[in-house]
């Protein structure tokens, strides 16, 4: 049983580095009509079984950064897609799909190996019952950025690779915002999650490039577009949900950068 806490809005705030400019002009999705909260985490309805989970971290020089994650109904369990940035987060999260939604967690898939997308995989695999994946590559990085890997790797070593699992399509574009940043798309809604390889509205740069392909990062994003001619609503993970308008103006960042 849903435990509803009243209608709230995310603050688009962005994750690895500030929006300096006025937001570009982008088709804005609303945000969930109904929102939730447990502990640190809000859960927002993106679409119809299709939950947002938002949660913050204190950063020096940019403080709190958001950070969001989906959680998707399957009947009698939920899939995760990305952990919130630590385990005690995490643990908020796996706790509200299993005892306010009634449908725990079973499938946990990361889209890097970064602490935004993979900081609370240990509080999953402890909590056992839970299958956990990541692209090959996040899996072999993550000890180098202090997160713990997934259990199993996906099928994705070639650009251009996608497997389905549970209803949901998850593609490897190639490099980007890492070597190894996955999406995933949820057909039925038309629901593409892109992760931090797609930049949100208000950006004027492509936040941490430290571990970045920005040789590729356009070509990327390009392979998104292709793949996913249908998605109509696209979640980035550093701010709010809107229209697939979010390719072409993370493309343009990209592209920008290596003209520069």
């Amino acid at each position: 049983m849903r435990r509803l806490v009243g209608v709230i809005l995310v603050a688009g705030l962005v994750a690895c580095a500030p929006a300096q400019t006025e937001p570009a002009n982008l088709e804005q999705i609303p945000t969930a009509q109904i929102a939730a909260q447990r502990g640190e985490i809000s859960f927002e309805e993106l679409a119809p079984g299709i939950w947002m989970h938002t949660s913050y971290k204190r950063v020096e020089s940019w403080g709190d950064v958001v950070s969001h994650g989906m959680i998707v109904e399957r009947g009698d369990h939920a899939v995760l897609i990305d952990s919130a940035w630590n385990d005690a987060q995490t643990t908020d999260i796996l706790d509200w799909a299993e005892q306010d939604l009634g449908q725990p967690i079973t499938l946990a898939v990361f889209t890097h190996a970064h602490s935004d997308k993979m900081g609370g995989v240990d509080a999953i695999r402890l909590r056992g019952g839970i299958r956990t994946l990541a692209h090959p590559l996040s899996n072999a990085n993550a000890p180098w950025h202090g997160v713990s890997p997934a259990e199993e790797d996906l099928p994705l070593g070639d650009i251009g690779a996608s497997t389905i699992l549970d209803g949901l399509e998850i593609f490897y574009p190639g490099g980007g915002h890492t070597q190894d940043n996955i999406v995933v798309y949820d057909p039925e809604n038309r629901l593409l999650f892109g992760g931090c390889l797609i930049r949100p509205g208000p950006s004027d740069n492509l936040g941490n490039t430290n571990d970045a392909d920005l040789g590729y990062w356009a070509q990327a994003i390009a392979n998104v577009d292709s793949r996913f001619p249908d998605a109509t609503i696209v979640l980035p993970s550093h701010g709010d949900p809107a229209g697939r308008d979010l390719l072409n103006h993370t493309q343009l960042l990209a592209t920008d950068i290596m003209e520069d």
